[in-house]
């Protein structure tokens, strides 16, 4: 299954391969537009589309043509862990990444100084970034039943995927 994911003026690609559970990412750290649309120019202006072959075979070479250019380009990567856990919950801003972090710098202050103010400041925080937590993952899926209303299979996939219980695998034993 694959799925293309347009954010701002870069384009993503995703792969996800079920065996392996592997999800790939195309790096668009170094990707320069104009020297991406130069190659793939002087790759396709050869290209003669009168030959005689079929549609289909067309589109197949163009494919390939094109999935060699972006790879020069934009090569694929693996997610790290990190970027795994933010797609699997949206709904956490770069705010709250940071509120985060500096939750856990208070909680490592905590820990080593054992201050009695500083653990107060600590749980006030802590109880105050869960609860903006909680506001922003309503207010994403109230925006995304807004956004599927008029869709009921979009709208029930979101119901699903908010209510969906995690099968945990279990692991019998075999041998004693």
């Amino acid at each position: 299954m694959c799925q293309i994911i347009f954010q701002y003026s870069s384009c993503y690609l995703l792969q996800f391969n079920r065996k392996s559970e592997k999800q790939l990412i195309r790096c668009m750290k170094n990707f320069n537009l104009e020297n991406f649309l130069i190659d793939l120019e002087e790759a396709l202006s050869p290209w003669n589309f009168n030959t005689g072959s079929t549609v289909h075979n067309d589109f197949d070479k163009f494919i390939h043509i094109f999935q060699k250019i972006i790879n020069k380009h934009a090569p694929l990567r693996k997610l790290s862990r990190r970027e795994k856990q933010l797609q699997a919950k949206p709904w956490i801003t770069r705010g709250l990444l940071t509120s985060i972090k500096n939750k856990n710098r208070m909680f490592r202050k905590c820990y080593k100084c054992k201050d009695g103010k500083l653990i107060a400041q600590y749980k006030q925080y802590t109880n105050k970034l869960t609860r903006l937590r909680k506001i922003a993952k309503q207010q994403y899926y109230f925006k995304l039943f807004q956004k599927y209303r008029s869709d009921s299979i979009k709208t029930w996939k979101t119901i699903n995927e908010l209510y969906s219980t995690h099968k945990k695998q279990s692991s019998d034993i075999n041998t004693v």
